[in-house]
């Protein structure tokens, strides 16, 4: 069976909480699924940030319990036991509850750190370059190799006509430029007749995180996008590009 990053991350935290000091800089060198998602395999950064993290959020009583446990937040606490009681005296509650919501929360870190806590997600970037009566669209894809992210779907629809699937492959670069990272691109552009405009791009990529987006635009102006989720969707208007008519006004928006 195979055993997912919020899995991995949830184990290393198990062990490192029976350390005496809890998880450290010295001990997050020991979890090293951790380590990648918050600090790119840097244990001191690492730790830095799921510290920086702790105090930005406000969190429920299960993951302060979950962090607590680990010795973050604590000082001096001296065994598990130790932060297992100053759990139970800070929330009110016996030491038996204080273990499960220690436990609980431990799950919910190893969620957190796999998804929005990470400070390297995957990342797309779309490239736009205006020629002639053209939108050429480029697509770019990096992400951590120990994240599960799926093939990107691409539909296109133009003048409110229903949605159609463009098939592409998606390739790997002959020079591997980021260590840990998976790279791919869109085999060629994607060419966007704009008399056919209002056009409706939408590009979704699902998988294990949530990525981010990035535009580059290249001879475009007044061109909007937006994205949502996992979704980014580019909405294209004649306007845009002074070719006049009656269509409608683009822009952008996920209703």
């Amino acid at each position: 069976m195979t055993t997912t990053n919020a899995e991995s991350v949830l184990r290393e935290l198990r062990v490192a909480r029976k350390h005496r000091s809890g998880l450290s800089e010295v001990t997050m060198a020991d979890c090293p699924t951790t380590c990648s998602f918050l600090g790119a395999g840097d244990p001191a950064v690492a730790f830095s940030s799921l510290v920086a993290l702790a105090r930005t959020y406000q969190l429920d009583q299960e993951t302060s319990a979950g962090l607590m446990s680990l010795g973050i937040g604590i000082a001096d606490s001296v065994s598990v036991l130790d932060r297992l009681e100053r759990i139970a005296a800070e929330q009110y509650v016996d030491q038996r509850t204080a273990r499960r919501r220690a436990d609980q929360g431990l799950r919910r870190l190893a969620m957190l750190i796999t998804t929005n806590w990470s400070l390297w997600p995957p990342k797309m970037i779309v490239r736009l370059r205006h020629e002639g009566d053209a939108l050429l669209l480029a697509v770019g894809l990096e992400w951590p190799v120990r994240s599960s992210m799926l093939t990107p779907t691409i539909e296109v629809a133009h003048k409110g006509d229903p949605p159609e699937a463009v098939e592409g492959t998606w390739e790997t670069p002959r020079t591997r430029t980021k260590a840990d990272w998976e790279l791919r691109h869109l085999g060629g552009v994607l060419a966007l007749n704009l008399q056919e405009a209002p056009t409706v791009v939408t590009i979704r990529w699902l998988g294990e995180m949530w990525p981010r987006f990035e535009t580059n635009a290249t001879s475009v102006e007044a061109l909007s996008f937006s994205t949502w989720g996992n979704q980014y969707r580019l909405s294209i208007g004649r306007r845009h590009f002074g070719l006049g008519g009656t269509g409608e006004r683009g822009g952008a928006g996920i209703p």
